[in-house]
């Protein structure tokens, strides 16, 4: 016994998703796992966290909000304690949403956005960029903390001046850049992942005092 305790775990709740995007570090293709796990069973995953002492998840898909009864599983973790935070493609998010987050008492919200209009469009699908930016400024407006996840790859990751002066007055309070990593969809898509990680990590030096929201990198940059 080294004495590891689990703290933070990622939890990918569903497969389902509204969308199949070349870059997805999952195999997902819309479709929920043929025995994915019912809501009794989620919000005993949830309490079993809890007891052997996790304290932060990250919930994940797919996308989170494709099942009816994710409220649910995160009220089993944070009426237990467990500091929870979503990670979501934005597609589905309304504005009832808002009352429903703050009943579980969500920790925030992060929104994948990956560059300007045209390029996330041509990775994920037409119109998910309008409604990301939608539903970062719904997130803001109804008091819950919203940050933002970039997955970089050799055609986006030129274009971060140009994405930061666009969420320069968004009201973020983080912005994390991270590698597009060669597994699930984007290990068979065609995706150039290439880029220079040392670009990246100038770029985010020369804005950690100026920016309005914390500026950082996944631990896969320059891996």
């Amino acid at each position: 016994d080294m004495g590891y305790r689990l703290r933070h775990c990622v939890w990918e709740i569903t497969l389902a998703c509204c969308f199949s995007c070349k870059y997805c570090g999952s195999s997902a293709d819309g479709k929920k796992r043929v025995n994915e796990l019912s809501t009794a069973e989620c919000t005993d995953v949830a309490k079993q966290l809890a007891d052997i002492g996790c304290r932060r998840v990250s919930m994940i898909g797919g996308e989170v909000f494709m099942r009816d009864d994710w409220d649910l599983i995160i009220s089993a973790l944070t009426s237990r304690g467990v500091k929870t935070c979503i990670i979501t493609n934005g597609f589905l998010f309304r504005e009832e949403h808002i009352k429903r987050l703050k009943a579980v008492g969500i920790e925030s919200v992060a929104v994948s956005l990956d560059g300007p209009k045209e390029v996330h469009d041509k990775y994920r699908q037409e119109g998910s960029y309008d409604r990301a930016v939608h539903a970062i400024r719904m997130l803001h407006s109804g008091g819950i903390p919203v940050s933002v996840i970039s997955t970089l790859n050799a055609e986006n990751a030129p274009l971060l001046p140009e994405l930061y002066e666009m969420l320069k007055n968004s009201r973020i309070f983080a912005w994390q850049l991270q590698a597009c990593s060669p597994m699930g969809n984007a290990a068979e898509g065609g995706v150039d992942y290439r880029f220079d990680p040392r670009q990246v990590i100038r770029f985010v030096e020369a804005r950690l005092e100026d920016a309005p929201f914390t500026v950082g990198v996944a631990d896969n940059i320059g891996y």
